[in-house]
């Protein structure tokens, strides 16, 4: 049986959670100010990676960062959603059923969303 690799969901959350502060003007602002608020609370500490809590208080913080997503990366950002909701639904004790070629297109995808959002907040978030 396949293992089923959980490091670029980890650095796709890592993403979204472990950021400095950040400032910024309009839509980024909001935006910036909801990373700072999570990277300060983040809602899955002390949390099992990839327990159903964890996929949980995760989709609920990625919904909050949707909703302040400047348009420059709200697909991006949408995107990282979609493949948690999906990935939230993979049940780790039948992973000889999950469709593995599937599983790493998908994380894949949400890495590289993962990586613009990084960017962008790189860019416009100040530190």
């Amino acid at each position: 049986m396949k293992k089923f690799n959980r490091s670029v969901l980890t650095l796709a959350f890592g993403a979204i959670i472990t950021l400095a502060g950040c400032g910024g003007g309009g839509g980024v602002a909001a935006f910036c100010d909801k990373m700072q608020d999570l990277d300060d609370n983040d809602p899955t500490e002390g949390m099992e990676e990839g327990s159903p809590e964890f996929f949980d208080a995760s989709i609920d913080a990625m919904e909050e960062v949707r909703d302040a997503a400047p348009d420059e990366i709200k697909g991006d950002v949408e995107s990282m959603l979609a493949g948690f909701e999906e990935l939230s639904e993979v049940d780790p004790a039948n992973l000889e059923e999950a469709d593995f070629a599937e599983l790493q297109e998908r994380l894949t995808e949400l890495g590289e969303s993962a990586d613009r959002v990084e960017t962008f907040i790189d860019t416009n978030c100040e530190e």
